[in-house]
């Protein structure tokens, strides 16, 4: 991903994808479609905040393959989108883990 684009994204509220699991010790809970911020970009990577839960996590710009724009949402004067990423997103309590995803999954093959 492009670090100077994501630069350009800062505030852009974002929905994940894939959908972040979540987990109550070992049981897996259902999806929930939740609104990121993207708060910082940095030559470190890039900052996400839920918006709900106030969790975060500094993602590497290897773990973002793209931005896509949602303007359809753009209603309440924030700039709105999606983060496709390479890895999964697991959140359990405060943590929030990240797991690679197979290529397989990855591309729906």
């Amino acid at each position: 991903m492009n670090k100077d684009k994501l630069r350009k994204n800062i505030y852009y509220r974002v929905r994940l994808r894939p959908i972040p699991k979540r987990f109550k010790g070992s049981v897996e809970l259902d999806p929930i479609d939740d609104e990121w911020i993207i708060e910082q970009v940095t030559d470190a990577g890039v900052t996400i905040k839920n918006m709900r839960t106030d969790h975060s996590k500094l993602l590497g710009f290897d773990h973002i393959h793209h931005y896509t724009s949602d303007p359809s949402r753009d209603f309440d004067g924030f700039k709105h989108g999606f983060l496709t990423l390479t890895v999964q997103l697991s959140l359990d309590g405060i943590l929030v883990r990240v797991d690679p995803i197979s290529l397989k999954n990855f591309i729906g093959a």
